[in-house]
């Protein structure tokens, strides 16, 4: 009899906390009356939470987010319409974003993907229209978790914090083959424990601040059209790949610049100021310097 109570209630918190949400309204997110448990279903649902999939799908409308959000999981599949972010909120993403089709347009405050358990993160940019905002954040947030959290696609994005609140782990960022994640103004790496683009690339065309990146073998491509600057304090760790290719504007060094994989000079004039360079070379497969034109 203990165990049949015990089942009924681990099914009923299952239920509750693990539960597929399809939008089903035209207004606020914050609504239970735009919530179904089925697709094209009638509302009166709960309100996604931490551990739920909000899912938008060919029976959803538009969207728009009128309080902070928290979600377990985030799908966007075969749907035309906008999910509108009002600026006073933040949006919190768990443990999977994917989205095929639709429009997100974010506001200014965070827009965050979180990794907050032992199962890798997986954002996918896989469709649709991402526009962030120039005056928000896109935060991915591993807090700590050495597996990885995972970026695919080609997502174009104007500020972005890659986070960590591990302690003192290395916890990477994956960016899968083929994908390059642009981001139009600045790149902060931040937070406890270190950051690492263990892959793929990052187009920067705005600044760059490093507080906590170790190595990696990710490869950041810096060719903004206009000056540009990267800052690292003395306790910083190194850099990933560094390539630099501007047609126009100079790059600004600052602070002390630690690098262990390759540095590569195509194109551009760099001002080094009274800034510290430090190349470490490790041996095979890190320490490789080259420049083919421009001015250091």
């Amino acid at each position: 009899m203990k165990k049949l109570i015990i089942a009924v209630l681990l099914s009923l918190v299952s239920e509750f906390y693990a539960a597929d949400r399809y939008w089903v309204g035209n207004g606020n997110w914050n609504n239970s009356a735009n919530w179904s448990t089925t697709s094209g279903g009638s509302g009166g649902a709960s309100v996604p939470g931490t551990s739920d999939r909000a899912i938008f799908d060919a029976n959803s409308t538009n969207a728009i987010i009128n309080a902070n959000v928290d979600v377990g999981s985030l799908l966007l599949t075969n749907w035309n319409g906008t999910i509108t972010v009002q600026d006073a909120y933040t949006v919190q993403i768990r443990s999977s974003f994917n989205q095929y089709s639709g429009t997100i347009t974010c506001g200014t405050n965070r827009f965050t993907f979180y990794q907050g358990s032992s199962s890798a993160m997986t954002c996918n940019f896989a469709g649709g229209t991402f526009t962030a905002n120039p005056s928000g954040w896109v935060r991915f947030h591993n807090a700590g978790y050495q597996l990885g959290h995972s970026i695919i696609g080609n997502p174009v994005l104007e500020n972005v914090s890659f986070y960590t609140s591990g302690g003192g782990g290395t916890y990477p960022w994956i960016i899968s083959a083929g994908s390059t994640v642009t981001v139009n103004r600045a790149i902060v790496f931040e937070g406890g424990g270190y950051n690492q683009i263990k892959s793929g690339s990052i187009l920067a065309l705005g600044n760059i601040t490093n507080l906590n990146h170790t190595q990696g073998s990710g490869t950041i491509f810096i060719n903004g059209s206009s000056n540009q600057r990267i800052y690292a304090p003395a306790s910083a760790m190194a850099f990933p790949n560094i390539v630099v290719k501007k047609n126009s504007g100079v790059l600004n060094l600052e602070g002390t610049i630690k690098i262990e994989r390759e540095w590569t000079h195509l194109q551009g004039d760099i001002n080094p100021g009274s800034s510290e360079v430090i190349f470490v070379f490790r041996g095979s497969p890190y320490g490789s310097i080259s420049s083919t034109t421009g001015r250091a």
